[in-house]
């Protein structure tokens, strides 16, 4: 009895530790943030910078050489068609024009000469009273003294015009938009003055990547904005797209703005939105970049798709289209209605058992 009754004892801490011994609990369901896939995407969208210009521009330069006497303009100015520019010194040119006439009056008055001596010897040769050389040089003299008379004239010409194009005047209504020179500069013909805008029209010039110039063509519509005027979007028309790349494999592609207004100045910044379709139009859907984990290859990755009545995720493989905003367009692995995971994917895997922080409603 005495060893039985300590068997007894013995095996009671024993029975009280087997009691207390449990089961650990099983881990925490992860909560998901999720979305439901609504609707396909229509057109590509894709925004690039660019600046506004005038749809006319034009630099003015004189075609005559000389010091600059007169400047009357200031870059933002307006100008008319007919307002002067600049003037450059009319002095030497004044002179010029004088010199050019009075060589011409003084080889006027040798042609009158020269064409009374031809016609005495004309008349005596005729009759047999002067000889066939004397009418030669008569003759020979006469034409001399009218080449000497035309050159003189297109010389006075040209003097007359010279001095006309000391004033360069505004060929259209505009504003200037830079000034090259300032007064008493000496200038070359054809050296740069003054560039004027026309006013009122306008456009926007950006650079589009070759990857997608062959998705746009003249005549299509873009939207245009300003960073520096806030809520203001004007359509636009595309006019050019450039035969060749520039700089960054890009084609230079201008735009016409619909709309004339005046707070919209050349220089500005603009942001143009080209709008496309594409083999994948009508086949995407938007996606937040939280919900694609990427997998190698910078265009594909997988997203996690919510398996109701399984209660766990599902990898799907997706293809990167395009990125939007802070959306990416993804084709493949999705259908309208699909319930991913937008948050926290990196801690997914396939299978995985999860729950939905809020029941999803479709956008």
């Amino acid at each position: 009895m005495r060893h039985a009754r300590l068997l007894v004892v013995l095996a009671l801490p024993l029975l009280a530790a087997c009691e207390e011994k449990t089961e650990a609990p099983p881990p925490p369901v992860r909560a998901i943030k999720s979305m439901v896939v609504s609707d396909r995407v229509g057109e590509q969208q894709r925004k690039i910078a660019g600046v506004v210009e005038a749809a006319t521009v034009t630099d003015l330069s004189f075609e005559i050489g000389g010091r600059v006497t007169e400047l009357p303009v200031d870059i933002g100015q307006a100008v008319a068609t007919g307002d002067t520019v600049a003037r450059i010194d009319p002095t030497p040119l004044e002179l010029a024009l004088k010199s050019a006439v009075g060589e011409l009056t003084e080889a006027q008055s040798k042609l009158t000469d020269a064409k009374a001596k031809f016609e005495q010897q004309d008349a005596l040769f005729a009759k047999g009273y002067t000889t066939k050389s004397a009418y030669d040089t008569a003759q020979a003299n006469l034409s001399s003294a009218e080449a000497v008379v035309d050159r003189l004239k297109a010389q006075r010409a040209k003097a007359e015009r010279d001095l006309n194009n000391a004033t360069l005047t505004a060929p259209f209504d505009g504003r200037i938009s830079e000034k090259y020179v300032e007064r008493f500069t000496e200038v070359s013909s054809g050296q740069k003055i003054v560039q004027l805008s026309a006013g009122g029209e306008r456009e926007v010039q950006a650079n589009v990547p070759a990857g997608i110039i062959g998705r746009i063509a003249t005549g299509d519509t873009v939207s245009v904005t300003f960073p520096t005027l806030p809520g203001r979007t004007v359509a636009g028309t595309i006019t050019q797209i450039g035969s060749r790349a520039g700089q960054s494999n890009a084609f230079p592609v201008i735009a016409a703005l619909a709309e004339d207004d005046p707070e919209i100045r050349a220089g500005m910044t603009a942001e143009v939105t080209f709008s496309f379709r594409t083999a994948e139009t009508g086949e995407a859907f938007l996606v937040p970049l939280p919900a694609v984990v990427a997998r190698g290859d910078k265009r594909k990755g997988v997203v996690y798709v919510y398996d109701r009545a399984a209660g766990v995720v599902r990898e799907r493989p997706i293809q990167i289209v395009n990125i939007r905003d802070n959306f990416l367009v993804v084709s493949g692995g999705l259908e309208k209605g699909d319930v991913i995971a937008v948050a926290g994917t990196s801690f997914l895997h396939d299978g995985m058992e999860v729950k939905l922080l809020e029941t999803p409603e479709a956008e």
